[in-house]
């Protein structure tokens, strides 16, 4: 799932194509039928992506709850089926969502420099309600930017972590 509203790019990055189908889905007992969508695929995964959904030169200007409600549409009324790992881009995957009851494993892809990012994303995963433990998997190739940021967000966690430990030290 793309979940970045601002720059799209899973499209890009996969060669898919096309608009996901919108298809009407039964309501539970006594409710109306919901509209679902059927997710693309591509290179054996289900996607999902505000670029299908756009046009190559159309600006989506959405912030904050537009953003996080265009997220949620995307996780519940996309017929994902059964997964085994959400594919995500740190950046664009911490934004209100809940996601500790859809998987335990996330693999990002396209590393950002900013550490509560990369942070917020995983704890969207592993909190409250989180049944199994967190795998975090990282799409990287060595000796090249992608090894640079990996090892800044290593650096800027272990700083954070010092500084939160002798605050805690300082306060009893």
């Amino acid at each position: 799932m793309d979940a970045d509203v601002y720059g799209p790019s899973l499209p890009l990055l996969t060669g898919a194509t096309g608009r996901p189908r919108v298809v009407e889905r039964p309501g539970g007992p006594g409710e109306e039928p919901k509209k679902g969508i059927i997710p693309l695929e591509a290179l054996g995964l289900k996607l999902m992506s505000m670029g299908f959904f756009i046009s190559d030169d159309s600006p989506v200007i959405w912030r904050g709850p537009m953003a996080q409600k265009y997220i949620k549409e995307f996780l519940d009324r996309a017929a994902w089926g059964e997964l085994d790992y959400l594919i995500v881009h740190p950046a664009s995957a911490g934004h209100g969502l809940n996601l500790q009851h859809g998987g335990h494993h996330v693999i990002f892809y396209g590393l950002t420099w900013n550490l509560e990012h990369y942070t917020q994303t995983i704890a969207r995963l592993w909190r409250s309600g989180q049944s199994h433990k967190v795998i975090v998997h990282r799409l990287i190739a060595f000796d090249t930017v992608d090894d640079d940021v990996c090892k800044a967000l290593d650096r800027k966690g272990a700083v954070q972590k010092d500084l939160l430990d002798a605050l805690k030290e300082r306060t009893g």
